[in-house]
């Protein structure tokens, strides 16, 4: 019944995921496309499936969660390191108790404290890229507002990859990444300038030359008519929309879509690359 209960759950995220990002991802390329009401009625049978189960072994919830409280915990727990480790450090300097107990658990209590410092200095120091096509200072900033809402990292590249020269583009670019250096005071923002066209091969080039992983790299969500399946783009993360932010934004007024079509919105472009650090 646990594992029954556990499969149904998994179904049902699948259902919700893929309805959700009908919603939020319009624009993503898709192989297959899904009505949204087969969706909801592959939840509703889900739904259905997993009360029928509980009904038949309704003692079998305690068991789910307590085994789906302890794996929650474990994954909160790694999302919550800065604090964790702030507060431990916190607290050896302002606990005798919890100083004491540390030389009584270790032979060198410095070792565990200088340990806990390098660890919160390299999360701190971890940096993340975002590519943008256009210079754009709204929709840098929404970039800017997500990554310090869900990143740990506190080093930002904003990467534009161009094939031809701009350079109103250009030089716009990197006052609007200055600008956002010093509204953002606790995040360092640098600007990246890349030639070429963007795609898998310029990706894995810029992670190499910055030393991110590209699973910390971030786009905005492709259009259909981006020639690169993001399978192929080695992890790199969609955490925005181009230009909609889902369909309700569809339902803006005359004067606000005039308005968006004024900023242009980001996509991307392959080669070697231009470094312009936005502060010292």
């Amino acid at each position: 019944a646990i594992y029954s209960i556990s499969f149904l759950l998994v179904m049902g995220l699948f259902a919700f995921c893929g309805l959700w990002m009908k919603t939020t991802r319009p624009t993503l390329p898709r192989a297959i496309n899904t009505h949204p009401v087969m969706f909801v009625l592959g939840l509703l049978m889900v739904a259905l499936a997993f009360t029928a189960v509980v009904l038949l072994h309704p003692n079998v919830l305690t068991y789910f969660y307590i085994y789906y409280g302890t794996t929650v915990l474990m994954v909160m727990t790694t999302f919550a390191r800065v604090t964790i480790f702030t507060a431990f450090l916190k607290l050896l300097r302002e606990s005798k108790s919890a100083r004491f107990v540390i030389k009584s658990l270790f032979k060198e209590p410095g070792i565990v404290q200088k340990w806990v410092q390098n660890k919160l200095s390299r999360i701190r120091r971890q940096g993340v890229v975002y590519f943008t096509k256009s210079a754009s200072l709204s929709q840098i900033n929404r970039a800017l507002q997500y990554i310090e809402e869900n990143e740990e990292a506190r080093w930002v590249r904003v990467v534009h990859v161009y094939a031809e020269d701009d350079p109103s583009v250009l030089s716009h670019l990197v006052e609007c990444v200055q600008i956002l250096d010093c509204v953002y005071p606790r995040i360092r923002i640098d600007c990246v300038l890349v030639r070429g066209e963007f795609g898998p091969a310029i990706v894995q080039h810029i992670s190499e030359r910055v030393q991110v992983p590209v699973n910390c790299m971030f786009i905005n969500c492709p259009k259909t008519t981006f020639k690169h399946s993001l399978d192929r783009m080695g992890g790199v993360r969609v955490i925005l929309n181009s230009e909609r932010g889902s369909l309700m934004d569809g339902l803006t007024t005359k004067a606000d879509r005039g308005s968006m079509q004024a900023s242009p919105s980001m996509s991307m472009s392959d080669g070697a690359d231009i470094f312009l650090p936005s502060s010292p």
